[in-house]
């Protein structure tokens, strides 16, 4: 009996130091996965293709038209030129005619001597002159007379001969003093000849 109890604890110390003597496997550690690798994916974007450059193409040259020979017996038509433009000219501006509103026609000496020059007409625009206004004259005398001078005041002035007996002239008139407006004066033109010897007529003006 007691042999019995031995073994069955000798037994049992056995299975007790086995199981302890059991290496107990360690818990599994898992290892993370590493990711695949990045493969580049390749590029499939086809490439241009070169397209050939088309070589341009001959173009015909004109060939000159045959020149047309006229039939026998007929003659060629000629060509008709242009008309020519005409040349126009510029036409002069028409000078104004000076209008003389008053005359004076001296009075005749009886008896003129051969040789003494005559004034036949005074005509001037106006009887009455304007203060810083313009005046024409115009004088009609004998065909000897070379010269004539109008005068007025202790002013002196030339008249241009136009033609032989006729000389014009024309110009401005002065001012004129308050007090002196509407006084009557006298404009004085001489004429001379080609001997010297002269003649003169006064003319009676009104200052305005």
């Amino acid at each position: 009996m007691i042999v019995y109890v031995l073994a069955f604890a000798f037994s049992l110390t056995l299975l007790v130091t086995s199981d302890a003597l059991t290496p107990v496997a360690p818990p599994a550690i898992s290892v993370p996965t590493p990711p695949p690798a990045a493969t580049s994916t390749p590029d499939t974007t086809p490439s241009p293709i070169a397209t050939p450059q088309a070589s341009p193409s001959p173009q015909p040259s004109a060939s000159p038209l045959p020149s047309v020979s006229p039939l026998p017996g007929t003659s060629a038509l000629p060509i008709p030129s242009p008309p020519a433009t005409p040349t126009v000219s510029p036409v002069p501006s028409p000078t104004a005619t000076p209008v003389y509103k008053y005359k004076v026609v001296p009075k005749a000496s009886a008896s003129p001597a051969a040789d003494v020059p005559q004034i036949l007409e005074v005509d001037l625009n106006d009887s009455h002159l304007q203060a810083h206004g313009h005046i024409q004259m115009r004088v009609l005398t004998s065909p000897d007379v070379v010269k004539v001078i109008s005068r007025s005041n202790g002013h002196e002035g030339t008249l241009t001969q136009a033609a032989p007996g006729e000389f014009l002239g024309s110009g401005n008139v002065p001012g004129i003093p308050f007090i002196a407006k509407g006084w009557k004066v006298n404009l004085e033109f001489i004429a001379t000849n080609a001997e010297g010897k002269n003649v003169s007529v006064k003319v009676p003006v009104t200052l305005d």
